[in-house]
């Protein structure tokens, strides 16, 4: 009986300290971290989505503005840079057909279309960057921050048919 109560108390702990954060949230208190993970989920997401990243025709993608609200995040200029740093190193380290859209060519677009940044978090908006970038895939996301915490809702958008691939959640310890 003793023992049963032991093990009954210990489970109980073990799930407590689990609902802290949830299954599958991924918490870091670095953000070039986060941005090298964020890298490694895509590619799990390319993989899912395209078996035949090695043979296949290729791929360009886009890493896109986070938005925070309705305006572009003050962390975006960030994630972007780092991101597609990132995710150019895991493209190579797989050896598979993607190809990485420079930000310069990202804002050279922006500015030609003279969108303003409300227009910037409008998923259309996006597609149609996308396509003037000559990217099937856009990457991009929110900020929204949530206790003492940033939430980032990061998705891979294929832009021909604007569907959502996929996606993650990971959070930012804030300083």
């Amino acid at each position: 009986m003793k023992t049963r109560f032991i093990l009954i108390g210990f489970i109980l702990i073990l799930l407590l300290s689990g609902c802290a954060s949830g299954p599958g949230v991924e918490e870091y208190s670095n953000i070039d971290e986060l941005i090298e993970e964020s890298a490694w989920a895509l590619m799990d997401i390319l993989w899912e989505s395209y078996e035949d990243l090695e043979q296949c025709e290729e791929k360009t993608l886009a890493v896109y503005y986070f938005t925070e609200g309705q305006k572009v995040s003050p962390l975006s200029d960030y994630l972007i840079n780092g991101l597609t740093t990132s995710i150019a190193n895991a493209v190579n380290e797989e050896d598979i057909n993607v190809s990485i859209v420079s930000r310069k060519n990202l804002e050279r677009i922006i500015e030609e279309l003279a969108f303003q940044s409300s227009d910037l978090a409008d998923q259309d908006t996006q597609l149609s960057i996308g396509k003037q970038l000559g990217a099937g895939l856009i990457l991009t996301g929110t900020v929204t921050p949530v206790e003492e915490m940033l939430k980032l809702n990061i998705q891979l958008i294929e832009v021909e048919t604007a569907r959502v691939l996929g996606g993650f959640i990971m959070y930012l310890e804030q300083d």
